[in-house]
């Protein structure tokens, strides 16, 4: 059974970490920027230039710059400092052999949720005077028109980003023997107008000063639509590199935690991104047979053969795409700091395609858990999971009703070779099936419609 109380809080944690106090939002004044949790930045300045320059007749050169800024308030700020204490206090009430029963008439006992009595708070702080997320972006490509209607493209893109939003426990324990919220860096924080001795836990801190690099280079061939076809190829190698990992866990690669593994060396987060993704090939396409009344072959079809055989159109999209970065793990916490541990590398990790399995996907021989009260030396997103090929495919025919009226017939086939979409191996050193690959996506997926037209 649980007991909550939840009120909306107005304070926010102060980022002085000497004077670790909580500040009454808007208590610097009346207006609408001091009630704010966060400054006002109005310093930005965002240049973009760009040129196209036609070297010859059928040759066109385009580059161009830009500086972006990103919005600081995406972070699920309102969320977080609705939490904090002492306006939100939660209460575990549990039962044991001689009290195996808890009557909602006898009520919530003394002093469950009095703020002297909490253990483990967890509170939340923003980092107040802030720099807003600044990308600059660059590109330099050639476009080139070719015979059949058709045009070749290749070019350089880059991104670079400054000021990321990072999420860390910034109330952090090193590794060390003994109770992790003993051994964290304050003992208590004070409210205005009250004293919580309270053990405290996890920090839930946001501060603006995460990194990315991207460079990538893409080439893509299209065909424009004529005599019933068209297509594009695009092909893109590449490489993503950051310091931070999501501010959340939802959504990011398995084993990628919104922490850092040590507090005091974030240098060492610097890794592959984990939307990198080095090599990804999509080509799309579009044919209408040449079969049937009014095509190449067949233009005087009788109108039943036609019915059948006549009119259809093809179409697809094949994707093949190499595989994105996922971070180990260590089961048990080692270190014993209350955060996500890494192992120690003890070998080479990385196994020929042909030895590759589902249940050995990557050499777990080359990881080991890492020291105890040490921290490991894997870096984050060391490994690759699998890459992917789908073929989506469709076939479709269009029926003349009436002048005004037409009926298509779709025939759909997603993932059509039936080829399977493996997810992430266990990447828990420690836990039994590490390396083990036990998921996929859905499987091949046929669908029949109409579509009626007028």
């Amino acid at each position: 059974m649980v007991e909550t109380r939840n009120l909306i809080s107005n304070y926010d944690i102060d980022t002085n970490p000497a004077s670790p106090t909580l500040v009454i939002a808007g208590s610097q004044g009346s207006n609408r920027a001091s009630r704010g949790l966060q400054s006002t930045d109005r310093g930005n300045i965002a240049p973009r230039f760009g040129f196209a320059y036609q070297a010859r007749g059928s040759t066109v050169v385009r580059g161009a710059y830009g500086v972006f800024y990103g919005n600081v308030t995406n972070t699920g700020g309102g969320e977080f400092m609705q939490t904090n204490p002492p306006f939100h206090l939660k209460a575990s009430l549990t039962t044991d052999r001689r009290f195996p029963t808890l009557l909602l008439r006898n009520g919530v006992p003394p002093d469950a949720i009095t703020p002297q009595n909490a253990q483990a708070l967890r509170l939340s702080s923003f980092e107040r005077q802030v720099p807003w997320p600044m990308a600059q972006q660059w590109n330099f490509n050639i476009q080139q028109a070719l015979p059949g209607d058709m045009l070749f493209e290749v070019g350089y893109f880059g991104n670079k980003m400054n000021q990321m939003i990072r999420r860390w426990d910034a109330h952090y324990a090193l590794p060390g023997p003994g109770n992790i919220n003993a051994r964290r860096r304050y003992t208590r924080v004070q409210f205005p107008g009250t004293n919580l001795f309270g053990t405290l836990g996890e920090m839930n801190r946001f501060q603006y000063d995460g990194n990315s690099l991207y460079h990538g280079l893409q080439m893509k061939a299209e065909k424009c639509y004529s005599k019933g076809s068209t297509f594009i190829l695009h092909y893109t190698w590449s490489k993503a590199i950051a310091d931070v990992g999501g501010i959340a866990g939802v959504g990011n690669a398995p084993g990628e935690d919104w922490n850092v593994q040590n507090p005091l060396d974030f240098r060492s987060e610097r890794s592959l991104a984990t939307n990198h993704m080095g090599h990804r090939f999509v080509g799309s396409y579009v044919y209408e047979l040449p079969f049937g009344r009014g095509r190449a072959y067949g233009a005087s079809m009788h109108k039943a053969a036609d019915f059948i055989a006549g009119g259809w159109a093809v179409g697809g999209i094949l994707t093949l795409a190499a595989g994105t970065p996922m971070n180990l793990t260590v089961n048990g916490n080692p270190s014993n700091a209350g955060l996500a541990d890494r192992p120690n590398v003890a070998g080479e990790w990385q196994l020929p395609r042909d030895q590759r399995t589902l249940q050995r996907f990557f050499n777990t021989a080359a990881f080991v858990p890492n020291t105890q009260f040490q921290y490991g030396n894997t870096g984050r997103n060391v490994l690759l999971g699998p890459g992917r090929m789908n073929f989506d495919f469709s076939a479709y025919k269009a029926f003349t009703i009436t002048e005004r009226i037409n009926m298509q017939f779709r025939f759909e086939a997603l993932d059509f070779t039936n080829t399977p979409l493996f997810g992430f191996p266990v990447a828990q050193v420690g836990n039994r099936n590490f390396g083990v690959i036990s998921s996929a996506d859905t499987p091949r997926n046929l669908q029949l419609g109409l579509k009626l037209q007028f």
